[in-house]
């Protein structure tokens, strides 16, 4: 009897589920394909490609200063853009990422939201963590302090007029932080690792 009780049972439940009403999506997803970047979003499109054009101008110019990195990545890159900071909450690392990168050996992925916040430029977030990226396909164990100061300064990338680039600009809260504490010893930046106070 109890051999029948399971088959049963589970018939029973996968029809109420198939009875039940279809149950619609909160927010439209969509996805854009650019030359390097696959992007997908809750997000409006326009917004979606705004941050393909910038991903794809960053790109180029990165290109052209460092010409010996290695840019074809041998998995593709996944852009995950989030309309809103609420919408991208459950899937942050911790309560203040306004971007994340992830590498994979299947495919690469970049998560941010297109909503400001606070002074937090979401562009800023996709330069930095595509510099991970580039940083990570070319170099094997690149020290920590080298990939986040990399990645800070070309995080401060603008570009007008589809050809005047800006790079180096200086980061309000890094300029305040360095105003306000002392320099760390050569010594103690250098062993800097991912579980260090600093």
């Amino acid at each position: 009897m109890k051999r029948l009780i399971v088959p049963v049972a589970a018939t029973l439940c996968l029809l109420l589920a198939v009875s039940q009403h279809t149950v619609i999506a909160k927010d439209s997803w969509i996805g854009v394909r650019t030359k390097n970047f696959y992007l997908i979003g809750n997000a409006g499109e326009k917004d979606i490609r705004k941050v393909g054009l910038k991903l794809e101008q960053f790109r180029e110019v990165f290109t052209r200063l460092f010409t010996n990195m290695r840019f074809n990545t041998p998995v593709p890159t996944t852009v995950v853009v989030f309309k809103s900071d609420d919408s991208y909450a459950p899937f942050k690392p911790n309560a203040n990422t306004a971007g994340y990168f992830q590498a994979g050996q299947d495919v690469n992925y970049i998560t941010l939201t297109t909503e400001v916040r606070g002074q937090q430029d979401p562009f800023s977030v996709i330069f930095h963590e595509y510099t991970h990226l580039l940083v990570e396909n070319t170099f094997a164990d690149v020290p920590l302090w080298f990939n986040e100061g990399l990645a800070e300064y070309y995080s401060t990338f603008t570009i007008t007029d589809d050809q005047k680039v800006r790079l180096g600009t200086p980061i309000g809260s890094h300029v305040f932080l360095l105003r306000e504490s002392t320099m760390l010893p050569l010594r103690t930046l250098f062993g800097v690792h991912h579980k260090s106070p600093h």
